[in-house]
């Protein structure tokens, strides 16, 4: 009788100790869902984050593309008006008794206007160019932000899956408990 007793007691100590790992295993399994769910958070709003982040370098880009498309149409048509000017002074050498003033007119104004053209176009290069260097600065952020983006995301997609791994063999380890129960 005290053999059975004491065996009792043993099965007792043993249960209860398996209520005790059982116990820790629950805790530790709610613990580690309740980091990945804010885990799964944290991620969801850096996403968003760098969505709002690559809309703003888009905008720079087609804001960048609409000034240089501006810049190449007021050169045309400085190019343009420069043509009828040539044409015009053209037109008029031939009847130069009646026509010198207007010759000389134009020819001022041609001037001027070559030299505004000259100007202009050089601004517009310059302006193109730096146009350009932003442009390429701001595709060299955008793959920059891509690949931090693509590693961020791995090394998220790493931490997930560590994650259900360790629940996963938690929850065998429960079930291994509950069948010795």
């Amino acid at each position: 009788l005290d053999h059975l007793i004491s065996t009792i007691r043993q099965q007792k100590e043993q249960i209860d100790l398996l209520k005790t790992k059982n116990e820790d295993s629950q805790y530790e399994i709610k613990e580690l869902q309740s980091s990945l769910e804010a885990y799964r958070y944290q991620r969801d709003d850096e996403d968003s984050t760098e969505v709002v982040l690559l809309e703003d370098y888009r905008k720079q880009i087609d804001q960048f593309q609409q000034n240089i498309l501006t810049k190449d149409q007021e050169k045309h048509l400085l190019e343009k008006r420069l043509q009828e000017i040539e044409f015009e002074l053209k037109k008029t050498s031939e009847d130069q008794l009646s026509t010198m003033t207007k010759f000389k007119q134009f020819g001022r104004e041609h001037d001027t206007l070559v030299e505004q053209h000259i100007l202009q176009s050089t601004e517009y290069r310059q302006e193109i160019q730096q146009l350009q260097e932003k442009l390429k600065g701001v595709n060299e952020k955008l793959l920059s932000q891509v690949e931090l983006h693509e590693d961020v995301e791995k090394q998220k997609n790493e931490r997930i899956n560590e994650l259900e791994n360790h629940i996963k063999n938690l929850k065998q380890e429960r079930i291994e408990l509950r069948q010795y129960e």
